[in-house]
């Protein structure tokens, strides 16, 4: 449940800022589309700590070995 709001917190919050950013320039709608790119990549980062967090490195391998 963490992980979705956290998607929603962070993809209305670049939105609504792109869209602050558009109206105060008075341009069509590049700010609010690249606060959405933002709050997407944002939200692929948030993914990938919760996939590190669930998935911990094995302390028993050795740096440069394979396992099979």
């Amino acid at each position: 449940m963490a992980l979705g709001l956290d998607l929603a917190i962070g993809m209305a919050v670049f939105t609504a800022a792109g869209y602050y950013m558009d109206r105060r320039r008075g341009g069509g709608g590049a700010w609010t589309l690249c606060g959405m790119v933002l709050g997407l990549l944002y939200g692929a980062y948030e993914v990938w700590r919760v996939a590190r967090r669930l998935n911990p490195p094995d302390p028993a391998a050795k740096p440069g070995r394979r396992v099979p």
